[in-house]
């Protein structure tokens, strides 16, 4: 896999970022003040895509985002000591994305 979701979040931090946006057919991208920045590498596959919200997905909240199309996660990943704000999943068509 060419990202992990650790360094992602590492990423987000570094840059001040509010929102990290996965997609698949897209390389993640930041929100830094207001403006959507592209993580230079490759688009991310389908299956990259669901490991990655899947690994951010609380087990008690996997059926409701195959049911409902999306879920909200507690602030409970810290990295360096930082937590990010929230942390929401939703299906696009029949992927899943955050």
């Amino acid at each position: 896999m060419a990202y992990e979701m650790n360094q992602l979040l590492e990423a987000m931090i570094e840059n001040g970022a509010s929102d990290l946006h996965i997609r698949v057919g897209r390389s993640p991208s930041l929100r830094v003040n207001g403006e959507m920045i592209s993580i230079d590498g490759p688009a991310l596959t389908e299956a990259e895509t669901k490991t990655m919200v899947m690994a951010i997905v609380p087990p008690g909240q996997n059926a409701r985002l195959a049911a409902d199309g999306g879920c909200a996660r507690a602030p409970t990943c810290k990295v360096h000591g930082t937590v990010p704000k929230d942390c929401n999943a939703r299906r696009s068509n029949s992927t899943a994305d955050a």
